[in-house]
């Protein structure tokens, strides 16, 4: 369940309060974990917030344009010392969101044992989970449409899928060749719409 629907199902029940509240960044854990959420890249209210956390957190780092540090992608003994970058030139949009809530969380891919030289900090112990939910909506929100889809075929039947997708669409270059892309997302050409 999204954020967004955490919000729609509170304002009846709890009021406002409750629903100002969990965009604040108090998002309480759920059944399934707060990392089953997806992170709403058209949410408005949740990605004006992520930006606010970026700036404060992740801007020295990752770049005000999300576009990383000097030399992030080159392959030597210092590259853990470098922030990659988080927009379209970086790997991100090729990870699912419970992967990036993780690595926000705890400071690495859940699938990578921690680098001690990283200088990614675990933003889970000093961090609302509603923040980091906010700053990863804030950087998939950067991504152009055909990453965001890409990347919506990784989260569990699709979600996180923008929610408005040009009808002339396609994968990026990068992903697959042909038709190989689509059928691997579940999408049946000539690319039909991917919420459905």
């Amino acid at each position: 369940m999204g954020l967004s629907l955490i919000l729609k199902a509170a304002i009846p029940v709890f009021g406002m309060a409750a629903a100002a509240a969990a965009l604040s960044g108090d998002v309480r854990p759920v059944e399934g974990g707060w990392r089953s959420h997806f992170a709403d890249a058209d949410d408005l209210g949740l990605v004006t917030r992520g930006k606010q956390v970026y700036a404060a957190h992740c801007v020295s780092c990752h770049g005000r344009s999300l576009q990383g540090q000097p030399l992030w992608r080159t392959a030597d003994e210092d590259r853990p010392l470098r922030a990659p970058a988080l927009n379209e030139t970086g790997p991100d949009w090729m990870r699912s969101d419970e992967e990036l809530l993780a690595t926000v969380t705890d400071g690495h891919l859940p699938s990578v044992a921690p680098n001690p030289r990283s200088r990614m900090p675990a933003f889970g112990p000093v961090m609302a989970q509603g923040d980091i939910l906010a700053v990863v909506a804030f950087i998939k929100a950067r991504w152009p449409v055909s990453l965001r889809v890409a990347q919506s075929a990784l989260n569990p039947g699709g979600a996180g899928a923008p929610r408005s997708v040009p009808d002339d669409w396609r994968f990026p270059p990068i992903c697959m060749p042909g038709e190989t892309a689509s059928k691997q997302a579940g999408f049946s050409p000539p690319f039909a719409d991917p919420r459905r």
